[in-house]
């Protein structure tokens, strides 16, 4: 085949633009090219391997092989590709993030220091050509926090002559905060240990807050009235007041009067989706929302697993203990191809749902065309059960578990973000959490132990939900690619770990729902107290701790 073809391999970290001119191009059409290399540099661990290059999807795959030949692992690179034609070559450029797999199924992410420092660090080239009177300064707060720590990970301009800017704005600040208290202790645990050791003090937690006058006396005039009739209108300057709800924590016209309001609020929810975009739900189900940006981490791929799970237990007899309408409401990146993958399934499973007379009645999925604030308006006071399922570990603190609890919606959640203040606040018993807590999940990624082939074969249930995907019914309403494409990602990827906390959350959602429906009353001093301890995640709270403590304005 034509080795006339100059490939280039494009590094940003560090800048580099290399001809890859020993490489050997075995086959090449429009779809992609596939190469076999020596290693330029001698390694003890390999020597050689064979490269392809996905020309459409936006990544390269290579097979790394031993001096012996036996298969050492495959190495996945993101990339991008940028065609010459005056020159007849090829730019791939390496966008951070690789991924290795072994032939056991171990997987391993790579480069995601770098991918998370990326937008944080710049070649020094850079800043002599853009601003070179700020150089002379840099250098000089360089040479003065490696007076303070010998450490080259804490440099500001390092060995490769890149400047951090997050290093110089730790090394300078009096300050350095998380949005969580887990998100703080993560940060001093592992991505800035080494600040968090030299500068203990400096590290500090500012849990996030919400403007609740508008997430509730705007978004939820109903509540807002009654809570005013209940205890006064202090609650509007002072969120703390709030609290006076838990007086009337047994008081059944209370409970009543919160029962009718949720009800109206659904009623609202429900023409509003019939107006907009004439989808039928009824008022008479549980109202379990997920609304969020559509991200792998969010999880909103493991709502999607149990909705297929109660799909099949319906199917086989095994009814719930509520009808149950299944909300979501998200947007993707116009880029990030799974998380489209993932909205095209849950578009599709609600239709084959709705196909389906014997599921329907128990089961409904919407998912909410071009969500946005005034969706959300209408979403939050509607709900009863909160969607907020993350891994353990990647979400900061989340803003919407919030405002779901400031209107009388309970938390179905991991211990991640602030869940773990919402949690502490209104006690084990009216929030619902489950899975693995976020020592075990990094600890998952340290050990590179995850494999997520065998969970999906090692259990029937979790298999069963996969599969389905691919099954008859999705293929029938749904398009193939996209349906394949996640179906890999879950059984061959599962970056989040969706699958060791599907069983999990299965339990725990069917606990939620069979609670809802037997003992209402129950289910409605849970919402109850869940307003009543909403307070404390007011912005009013988080601004005043950001003045009292760290800006110090007025003094």
């Amino acid at each position: 085949m034509s080795n006339e073809l100059q490939i280039y391999r494009k590094r940003l970290i560090p800048e580099e633009c290399i001809l890859l001119k020993d490489d050997i191009i075995v086959e090449q059409n429009e779809d992609y090219i596939l190469t076999k290399w020596k290693t330029l540099n001698p390694k003890t661990t390999f020597s050689h391997g064979c490269s392809c290059y996905y020309l459409k999807e936006g990544f390269k795959i290579s097979k790394f092989y031993r001096h012996d030949g036996s298969l050492l692992y495959w190495y996945c690179d993101i990339v991008e590709y940028t065609s010459r034609p005056e020159d007849n070559s090829l730019i791939v450029t390496d966008l951070l993030a690789d991924i290795i797999l072994y032939p056991d199924g171990r997987m391993h992410v790579v480069d995601l220091d770098e991918l998370a420092e990326a937008l944080e660090k710049w070649p020094r080239e850079y800043l002599d050509d853009v601003v070179p009177q700020l150089m002379p300064v840099i250098e000089e707060l360089d040479q003065l926090a490696r007076s303070r720590s010998k450490d080259e990970k804490l440099a500001i301009i390092d060995k490769d002559d890149r400047v951090h800017m997050a290093h110089m704005d730790i090394h300078f600040t009096h300050s350095t905060n998380g949005v969580a208290a887990l998100h703080t202790e993560i940060l001093k645990e592992s991505e800035l240990h080494g600040f968090y050791e030299l500068y203990p003090e400096k590290f500090n937690n500012k849990t996030n807050g919400i403007t609740f006058r508008r997430w509730l006396m705007e978004c939820d005039p109903l509540l807002t009235e009654a809570l005013e009739k209940w205890i006064g209108t202090g609650f509007k300057k002072d969120s703390n007041e709030l609290e006076k709800l838990l007086a009337y924590e047994n008081d059944e016209k209370v409970l009543e009067e919160l029962t009718r309001i949720k009800k109206e609020n659904k009623q609202a929810l429900a023409d509003w989706l019939w107006e907009t975009q004439k989808v039928k739900i009824s008022t008479d189900a549980l109202y379990d929302i997920q609304s969020k940006r559509l991200h792998e981490y969010k999880r909103q791929q493991l709502n999607l697993l149990y909705l297929i799970h109660q799909y099949y237990e319906i199917k086989a007899g095994h009814l719930p203990a509520a009808p149950m309408v299944s909300i979501f409401g998200a947007k993707a990146a116009p880029a990030y191809i799974i998380a489209k993958d993932i909205i095209h399934a849950l578009l599709t499973v609600s239709k084959a749902i709705a196909a389906d007379p014997e599921v329907s009645r128990w089961l409904q999925v919407v998912f909410v065309e071009n969500y946005n604030v005034t969706a959300a308006e209408k979403m939050i006071p509607a709900c009863d059960l909160s969607e907020q399922i993350s891994l353990a570990s990647k979400e900061a603190s989340g803003t919407g578990n919030m405002k779901f609890m400031l209107n009388g919606a309970l938390t179905l959640g991991t211990m991640d973000g602030a869940n773990v203040e919402i949690s502490e606040q209104v006690g084990s018993d009216n929030i619902y959490i489950f899975g693995q807590t976020s020592d075990q999940v990094i600890h998952r990624y340290e050990a590179a132990d995850y494999c997520a082939k065998q969970w999906y074969e090692g259990d029937p249930n979790i298999r069963r939900a996969v599969d389905f995907l691919i099954g008859d019914e999705m293929m029938k309403a749904g398009q193939k690619e996209n349906l394949t494409r996640l179906h890999h990602e879950l059984i061959s990827k599962d970056w989040f770990q969706t699958l060791p906390d599907f069983n999990a959350y299965v339990v725990r959602k069917g606990q939620a729902l069979a609670d809802y429906a037997v003992n209402p009353v129950g289910w409605r001093k849970k919402c109850l107290v869940n307003i009543a301890k909403a307070g404390m995640f007011s912005s009013d709270r988080t601004i005043a701790q950001y003045n009292e403590e760290i800006w110090h304005l007025g003094k």
